[in-house]
């Protein structure tokens, strides 16, 4: 019924029921998956007034639904520290590689992942995630100074609006803080959407880690 308002569908059902019984026999599909085809059927007895809260209910869960399965943008809560300590070491691991050698990628995102570790580093940067589905799909870091330290998109998430999501709400408070600019030290895989999002190269950049030198560019973007 795609097109059709709440209003219009309870009008035409409350003129189906005018003048029919108070408790009019009504089929109400309590089950229905998709993925496996089945669907349940049960009778009720319903009359004009549980049809109209059973629509209004409906409104409340799909809005509710919409919500969680579209991204969005969150505070950083604890019980997501494990899922934003994967992202970082699985992206790295799969789209940094195709500009970095075996080496260097050992040196940036080292296994097995210390969760303890990461739990700490959260609770004091307190990232902006993205969230689908109740699922971290994507993290950003702004500090107090303007400078964007992690920022990383699930691997299977790129190339959907994720880091753009995510870096608008980066920049959003960025201004509300009146900081005079956003920085960062960008890895040759995230320069072009760093460029997307109007960062300039300052200059190119080597960074030791742990004993391994890795090349990215200092990036800045001025918000004044």
């Amino acid at each position: 019924m795609a097109g059709l308002s709440r209003g219009l569908i309870t009008g035409v059902l409350i003129a189906a029921f005018v003048g029919a019984a108070p408790a009019a026999a009504y089929e109400e599909v309590l089950y229905a998956d998709n993925a496996h085809s089945s669907v349940e059927f049960r009778t009720r007895h319903w009359g004009i007034v549980d049809i109209i809260g059973w629509f209004e209910d409906s409104d409340i869960q799909v809005e509710s639904m919409s919500k969680n399965s579209a991204p969005h943008v969150v505070d950083y809560e604890p019980k997501y520290s494990n899922q934003v300590a994967d992202i970082y070491y699985k992206t790295i691991h799969t789209v940094n590689r195709r500009d970095y050698s075996e080496e260097q990628i050992n040196a940036w995102a080292p296994l097995p992942i210390d969760y303890d570790a990461w739990r700490k580093r959260l609770d004091q940067k307190r990232p902006v995630l993205a969230i689908e589905n109740d699922t971290v799909v994507g993290f950003g870091e702004l500090e107090q100074d303007g400078h964007i330290d992690c920022f990383y998109v699930h691997s299977d998430h790129q190339r959907k609006g994720i880091g753009r999501l995510l870096m608008d709400e980066i920049e959003r408070r960025a201004r509300e803080r009146l900081l005079a600019k956003l920085y960062a030290e960008v890895s040759i895989t995230a320069r072009p959407f760093f460029h997307a999002m109007d960062f300039t190269t300052v200059r190119e950049n080597e960074e030791l880690m742990r004993g391994v030198l890795l090349t990215n560019y200092i990036m800045e973007k001025p918000l004044n």
